[in-house]
């Protein structure tokens, strides 16, 4: 079982709720630190129930050493703008392997890539930078894919080769809430994007794995 030490962007240790709300809360907390939601249900798989060790084993990853990890960390994407914000970046102590998570409940995965409103010559750029990184051609047709679950991969490819990691993982976490009535056409909708996106993928792009959790939390 590995040891997992938890810090902050602003480097506080994070070991209670309260720590995680305090040091490293969501983009627009009032609205997505509550009970039923994924970032809050998140936090508290993470340290209540043993989380992060619990993803390793649904990864078949057997590892006994020290993972840092971050959660709400950042990673720059190609040109300007906003980078990859990810909801646990989870770091080997001995380079092995690299995990991005992005946890949802039945949030969707925000714009298809051909529904980009207005895109500026910028986000052209940096679409198609992206595109390169991940499929190995910056004109790959990708107008049928979710944009954030582009962005996640290539945040994550970014981040491992950043940290000299030998294998990458992205690993969306699929939260049920006991008790909250969640919109199940919309989770229906999500696990066909992430497939639609996962079957995009190159198989020869080995440094990157994709892999789909569903977890049901009382």
């Amino acid at each position: 079982m590995a040891l997992c030490e938890i810090k902050a962007p602003n480097g506080n240790s994070i070991v209670t709720l309260e720590d995680w709300q305090e040091h490293a809360p969501p983009f627009r907390a009032q609205f997505h630190w509550k009970d039923g939601k994924s970032a809050k249900e998140f936090a508290k798989y993470v340290l209540e129930n043993d989380g992060i060790n619990k993803i390793l084993e649904d990864l078949k990853i057997s590892y006994d050493g020290v993972l840092r990890c971050f959660p709400e960390h950042v990673t720059r994407l190609p040109g300007k703008g906003n980078g990859r914000n990810h909801d646990l970046l989870i770091a080997a102590d001995n380079g092995d392997f690299l995990i991005g998570v992005e946890a949802k409940t039945d949030e969707s995965f925000g714009s298809y890539c051909k529904n980009i409103k207005n895109p500026s010559k910028n986000k052209i750029d940096r679409l198609n930078a992206m595109k390169e990184i991940i499929f190995g051609n910056k004109d790959f047709d990708c107008q049928e894919l979710r944009y954030q679950l582009l962005s996640a991969a290539v945040g994550t490819i970014l981040e491992a080769k950043r940290r000299c990691c030998k294998q990458a993982y992205l690993v969306v976490l699929d939260i049920v809430k006991k008790g909250y009535k969640y919109n199940a056409s919309q989770m229906r909708r999500n696990k066909e994007d992430f497939d639609n996106f996962n079957s995009a993928l190159p198989t020869i792009k080995t440094e990157l794995q994709l892999c789909f959790l569903q977890k049901n939390i009382d």
